[in-house]
């Protein structure tokens, strides 16, 4: 059966792509609407990124920025600043800056390296 043939189902595919290059041609002579589409949607991702900017330094900063949210945690702070860095990874940053303070102190009174803490029990 010859609509079995593969060559042929190609040659009729190509058939149709051509008479639909023949029928789109006289839409945008000169033009490549396909490079028009690119650099649209292109500007519209922009325009969403600053809207999202936007959005994002009025949620946290109170539309300030440079300023943080009054009631942000260090934790907090840290993920604003660093947004590729993970809870832990700010978690474990925050204990390193915490113990570095602990044994600065420490070290400036002559004391042990840990302040005694109070007990939760």
């Amino acid at each position: 059966m010859a609509e079995d043939d593969p060559d042929t189902e190609r040659e009729r595919r190509r058939a149709a792509v051509e008479r639909m290059w023949g029928i789109l041609a006289d839409v945008a002579p000169g033009r490549s609407l396909v490079d028009e589409l690119i650099a649209d949607r292109r500007a519209e991702a922009r325009a969403e990124d600053r809207e999202d900017d936007e959005s994002r330094r009025e949620r946290v900063h109170g539309g300030v920025p440079g300023r943080y949210a009054p009631a942000m945690t260090a934790k907090e702070k840290l993920q604003w600043e660093l947004p590729s860095w993970s809870e832990h990874d700010c978690e474990v940053a925050l204990r390193a800056v915490w113990r570095a303070r602990e044994q600065r102190a420490a070290a400036a009174t002559g004391g042990d390296d840990r302040q005694e803490r109070p007990s939760t029990r």
